[in-house]
């Protein structure tokens, strides 16, 4: 009798831990805070300088892009620089994107223009 006891119980234990395994699991939509805006894994998060307030030419830049590695991945094919030629940036840093530019003879000019 005691067997029997045993060896149901045990099917018992298999039983519901297979049932259990197949049960699905739902996790919260994970999600992070960028600058005010909201973003879930996997959407794409763009920063953009804007530059227009500028009422000189601009002759040089240094700027750092600080962000959080464990949340946000880094596209280094997806920098650019259209209004710069020969910008300088280190994208190999944990954490950090570093942007060097001068240029003193070509200078910038990031002034809004007026359209008609």
């Amino acid at each position: 009798m005691r067997r029997v006891l045993k060896i149901t119980f045990a099917l018992t234990l298999v039983a519901l831990i297979m049932a259990a395994s197949c049960v699905c699991a739902f996790a919260a939509k994970e999600e992070i805070t960028v600058n005010g805006a909201t973003a879930e894994v996997g959407d794409i998060v763009t920063y953009s300088l804007n530059l227009s307030d500028c009422t000189e030419n601009v002759e040089g830049l240094q700027m750092y892009v600080v962000y959080d590695s464990k949340s946000l991945k880094l596209d280094e094919d997806s920098l650019e620089f259209p209004k710069l030629n020969g910008v300088v940036s280190n994208t190999k840093l944990e954490n950090i994107i570093t942007f060097n530019w001068t240029d003193v003879q070509n200078t910038a000019d990031f002034k809004r223009r007026a359209r008609l």
